[in-house]
């Protein structure tokens, strides 16, 4: 039941949805595995593209009170997670093995991050995660983050890519309201338009795709059919967010986008942050 402080906001969501233009249709996870099936033969560097992806994902959740039991191989999705307080989650990208990240800033809130990734041996494991940088969800939506993590496999940066080429992403593929298991899901589609976001610090890319999201999906990986990185998801175009709730902008386009950082300050910024922490 919903509390009487939260009560006009519930309404108003409920209205909107219902009188403006509505809230977004998010694709059916028989589109998001169907949308993969070309891929599902493909094999980037040795293994196949589901595994080289499922064993680069990282996953992170953000709450005060979490309980964060691990049992098994990554492949038995053996990560539960009991909590009792608020929870918020979301994906993250390796590009360190010093234990760096990228993922959304909209991920971050005020609450404890904890991330987990897979160990060289394929064994889930997890850890309190530190913010380095964080920008601002309404303009550069992006964070960096460091866990003192082994971390056994990252992306490599893609350097080159154009509109129509067809680009790769992992997420979560659990019940975003129970949170009761672990698993990665594998979807794809296709660039459609590369912009700069102007203005900018840093310069950064907004690539504009096809990839079927889904939420929690912020903060994955977008890579190409090669497996090199080209940015991060973060949401959709002509959207916003009202009390959890995604509601399309009336007249305006929704797009799925993603963002790419500019690669000099990503590695100074680390760098910066690595000397500082001796990490």
């Amino acid at each position: 039941m919903s509390s009487p402080n939260r009560l006009p906001s519930l309404v108003s969501t409920i209205a909107i949805c219902f009188f403006g233009v509505g809230c977004v249709n998010f694709p059916s996870n028989d589109e998001r595995t169907a949308s993969f099936a070309p891929y599902a033969s493909a094999r980037i560097g040795g293994q196949s593209a589901q595994n080289f992806l499922f064993n680069r994902y990282a996953g992170l959740l953000s709450g005060d009170k979490l309980a964060i039991s691990v049992g098994g191989k990554g492949g038995s999705h053996g990560l539960e997670i009991i909590y009792t307080g608020p929870l918020s989650g979301g994906s993250a990208t390796p590009i360190d093995r010093r234990g760096y990240f990228l993922t959304a800033a909209h991920c971050i809130g005020h609450q404890p991050i904890y991330l987990w990734n897979l160990d060289k041996d394929g064994k889930i494991q997890f850890a309190r995660a530190r913010v380095v940088w964080l920008g601002d969800e309404d303009s550069v939506d992006l964070a960096i983050l460091q866990v003192l993590l082994p971390v056994a496999r990252v992306f490599k940066w893609a350097t080159e890519f154009k509109p129509g080429d067809p680009v790769l992403g992992a997420g979560p593929d659990y019940d975003l309201s129970k949170f009761t298991g672990f698993s990665t899901d594998s979807f794809a589609g296709s660039i459609v338009k590369l912009s700069p976001l102007n203005g900018a610090t840093p310069p950064t890319e907004i690539i504009f795709h096809s990839v079927p999201n889904h939420p929690g999906d912020s903060g994955g990986p977008l890579v190409t059919a090669a497996g090199r990185l080209v940015g991060i998801f973060v949401g959709w175009d002509g959207a916003f967010d009202l009390n959890g709730v995604a509601v399309h902008v009336p007249l305006a386009a929704l797009r799925a986008k993603g963002l790419r950082p500019d690669l000099d300050w990503l590695r100074r910024t680390i760098e910066a942050d690595a000397a500082a922490h001796g990490t």
